[in-house]
């Protein structure tokens, strides 16, 4: 991953490209312990907004996201021109989306509806950021109204379906952070995930990885041994089969074995690590695709470096709701 890497520790993008790429070369580089390189990925990126897409990996939600993330482990006080005011901004965008909240992915989903939205400001509170309190809430109290929908209604998934609100709602019941029946909603759609029919495809974004760690996550936060262990038996289970049979398109975290690989190391498991790991170096291509996140080579370069260093604590996997 050479090629990532170099783009990470170099100069920052410009324009749309730095939308798309930056907020994730961001996190590498700061992953990478070069701060100065993450910062100034970072305020490329916001010169470059606002664009015309916004969701937790690009664009302005990505951006500020990306900055939660690398003001963890970067003291710079110029990451404050981008955290600050970008807290604001979510907060809004979640109240805004609660307020027609429906069971529906474009409204709930991870990558750009409540349950994304919701992680991020969760994150924003843990670094003390008292103004993502009242989008926090109104992002939890909304999701806690439509999660206990009928299974026709929506997909399982983690990405665009059920598995994001759940996750959502176990990590902030895990953090102490709860509204009115929260617990009841999450205890009910957990269990309705858990008995989805199996999926044939193991990815985060689709399939069996993120739906089985946002059972698992649940589990934990309910105090639930029978939820926890479908969705860490279903995670285990992955190993078993040939890493070609996965249903996974590529190395990518989306669709891809990274996105295995990340999901595993979160919930435990160092053996579906391990297998999809080997998948990536197995399948390796021409670093030509773009740098993204999820989409990109920043993604895997950045799941990758922490199968290799299992004892560093990583923030950024918030982003994909597995941690």
């Amino acid at each position: 991953m050479t090629a990532v890497v170099d783009l990470a520790l170099g100069p920052p993008a410009r324009g749309a490209d730095a939308r798309v790429a930056s907020p994730g070369l961001a996190i590498l580089a700061a992953r990478l312990s070069d701060g100065d390189a993450a910062v100034a990925h970072l305020l490329a990126a916001q010169a470059a907004l606002p664009g015309r897409r916004s969701n937790l990996f690009e664009g302005t939600a990505g951006t500020v996201g990306a900055a939660l993330v690398v003001r963890g482990t970067v003291e710079d006080p110029r990451l404050e021109r981008v955290v600050a005011p970008g807290v604001g901004w979510l907060a809004r965008q979640a109240r805004d989306l609660a307020r027609r909240c429906r069971p529906v992915p474009e409204v709930f989903d991870a990558v750009a509806g409540l349950a994304g939205l919701g992680r991020l400001l969760l994150l924003a509170r843990e670094f003390g950021y008292d103004r993502a309190g009242p989008g926090l809430d109104a992002a939890l109290r909304a999701l806690t109204g439509v999660v206990p929908v009928d299974a026709g209604q929506v997909r399982p998934g983690m990405a665009h379906g059920l598995a994001g609100p759940v996750a959502l709602l176990a990590v902030a019941l895990g953090a102490g952070v709860a509204v009115p029946g929260q617990r009841d909603a999450l205890h009910a759609a957990a269990h309705r995930l858990a008995a989805w029919p199996a999926e044939g495809r193991h990815q985060w974004c689709v399939g069996t990885a993120g739906i089985a760690r946002a059972v698992q996550l649940a589990g934990r936060a309910l105090a639930d041994p029978v939820l926890t262990r479908v969705g860490t038996d279903a995670l285990a289970a992955i190993a078993g089969q040939p890493a070609d049979r996965w249903g996974v398109r590529d190395a990518m975290l989306c669709c891809g074995h990274a996105g295995v690989l990340r999901t595993a190391l979160s919930a435990g498991l160092p053996e579906v690590a391990d297998a999809a790991a080997a998948a990536i170096v197995a399948g390796r291509r021409p670093e030509s695709g773009p740098a993204s996140l999820l989409y990109g080579d920043a993604g895997v370069a950045l799941a990758l470096y922490d199968h290799a260093h299992p004892d560093q604590p990583a923030t950024w996997p918030a982003l994909l709701l597995v941690e």
